[in-house]
């Protein structure tokens, strides 16, 4: 099994290095960090070499030229998991087409509501590899994450636009697949494009009460592993607090 896991890292870092490269040299150095920021979100998430490799593209135009450039260099995996991810961008336009008119009545809040259930059920119907959900999540949350280090950037319209369909559609998406690492980080960052008084506020409580928290944290853990011990169950016990949006 070691020998097996040696031969797995040294082949791993060659397709990290061969498609930073091909990105790099195709489209530029900004999309190839955007890529890499992705691909440590999938690393996390321990999701594969193939998967990794796929968050690296991000960034990329989804044209016929350019799906047929990377099922050429990487195969066909790398490929269909790249061709998925904006399948799923190209669904997202059509159902935004597909809304009511200028001059329709405006849909109310439990018409809305449904809309954007009907929104994120399609989107998981569409995709054969789940896979092309977790890269499409990666990919709106390196995108959040530009955007709100961007003073600029946060006036915008479109900005404001994103961080709604963010909240509404890729958030609830992350909490049904038990994704809490993105979930939690797509509602703080959509939270504070689209409140950001709010989020200002309640990060600066946190920061003011980070000791007593955490301290509360690590008291109520040893309660429970010593109560637990005791009952003769062995675990691991885990806690964290609250991030912003849940307590917004």
């Amino acid at each position: 099994v070691s020998e097996s896991v040696a031969s797995v890292a040294p082949a791993a870092d060659a397709v990290r290095d061969e498609v930073s490269s091909w990105v790099a040299a195709r489209a530029g150095e900004a999309v190839a960090v955007r890529g890499e920021a992705a691909a440590v979100l999938m690393e996390r998430l321990r999701m594969g070499t193939e998967c990794v490799a796929a968050a690296r593209l991000i960034g990329l135009p989804a044209d016929a030229d350019t799906e047929l450039a990377v099922q050429q260099q990487f195969g066909a995996e790398i490929g269909q998991l790249f061709v998925g991810v904006h399948r799923m961008a190209t669904m997202q336009g059509l159902q935004r087409g597909a809304g009511p008119s200028a001059t329709a009545s405006p849909a109310t809040p439990a018409q809305q509501a449904q809309q954007t259930e009907a929104l994120r059920k399609m989107l998981l119907a569409m995709v054969d590899d789940i896979r092309v959900v977790l890269l499409k999540l990666a990919e709106r949350l390196v995108s959040l994450r530009s955007v709100a280090l961007s003073t600029e950037a946060r006036r915008n319209d479109s900005a404001q636009a994103e961080a709604r369909e963010v909240m509404e559609v890729f958030a609830p998406l992350a909490n049904r697949l038990g994704v809490w690492q993105l979930k939690w980080e797509l509602e703080d960052l959509s939270l504070r494009l689209l409140e950001p008084h709010q989020y200002h506020s309640i990060a600066r409580y946190l920061d003011e009460t980070r000791i007593e928290r955490e301290a509360y944290i690590d008291t109520t853990k040893a309660l429970l592993r010593d109560a637990l011990a005791g009952a003769g169950i062995d675990c691991e016990i885990s806690g964290r607090s609250k991030h912003i949006y849940s307590i917004y």
